[in-house]
């Protein structure tokens, strides 16, 4: 019924797809319960019980969720598998229930995948290969190219080798877009680009970059951002923006005159 519903379109992913395993293994008490022979016994008691036990410790230590941390059931389900092979009376099910169960399986690992980290995708989802930058020959959504595509080409042609560039961004490959140097720090701070930052180029002498690349999807709005934001305030006493240069995503801001009011 699950993969039923998935083909159907109504779509749980990989981790909604989990659910059959918490299914298969709770059959496991109505199997037991239909047949407490010593074999059984062995298998419900040596697999099935510890393997519940190691399961709820996984969720409670890991706050991943009941479906996230169900292929921790595995050892439990193999042992209803065999009890459910050795019941007489649903011998005739029992095969073609395990069929299914493997084709779950071979559905599940070859045609969905994660990406990043929780976010689920499957492989009739259309990719396209970037053809030129760092990330070359990587297969990427096609939101995402024309994103990569238009800020490495901005980035490249308003920046030139020797410049000292800051970039305000979540996107770490953006870096390597600048034919200059990037100069920014890499910190774990409470509130984003809070005083840390400030102390990095002001009390410990880092240099100072000479162009700052403003990602919006990290900062919003520029002038709310130097308004408001602690080293937001720093930049805007020091730099200016350019609005020539600004694009749908990004935003560049330069070095002010020294003569220039602070």
């Amino acid at each position: 019924m699950i993969l039923a519903a998935n083909i159907l379109g109504r779509s749980s992913g990989p981790y909604g797809l989990n659910t059959r395993y918490i299914v298969l293994f709770l059959s496991g008490f109505y199997l037991y319960l239909k047949n407490k022979d010593r074999e059984n016994r062995e298998l419900f008691y040596v697999f099935y019980i510890p393997n519940l036990f190691i399961y709820f410790i996984v969720v409670f230590s890991s706050l991943l969720g009941l479906e996230v941390s169900a292929s921790y059931l595995i050892p439990g389900i193999l042992a209803v598998v065999i009890m459910l092979y050795r019941q007489e009376k649903l011998s005739c099910f029992a095969v073609p229930a395990i069929i299914c169960f493997v084709f779950s399986l071979i559905v599940y690992k070859g045609y969905f995948v994660v990406v990043d980290g929780t976010v689920p995708a499957c492989i009739s989802e259309q990719r396209e290969v970037t053809e030129e930058g760092p990330e070359k020959g990587i297969h990427v959504y096609p939101y995402e190219l024309a994103s990569y595509v238009n800020k490495l080409k901005s980035i490249a042609g308003e920046t030139k080798a020797g410049d000292s560039v800051l970039f305000l961004t979540d996107d770490t490959v953006i870096n390597l877009f600048t034919q200059g140097k990037a100069c920014g720090c890499t910190m774990i701070d409470a509130i984003p680009y809070g005083k840390q930052w400030i102390y990095y180029y002001d009390d410990f002498g880092h240099e100072s970059p000479d162009i700052i690349v403003a990602d919006k999807s990290k900062t919003g709005d520029i002038n709310v951002f130097l308004q408001e934001n602690v080293f937001g305030k720093w930049i805007a006493g020091r730099y200016e923006v350019d609005e020539s240069r600004e694009t749908e995503e990004l935003v560049y801001l330069f070095r002010k005159d020294p003569g220039s009011e602070k």
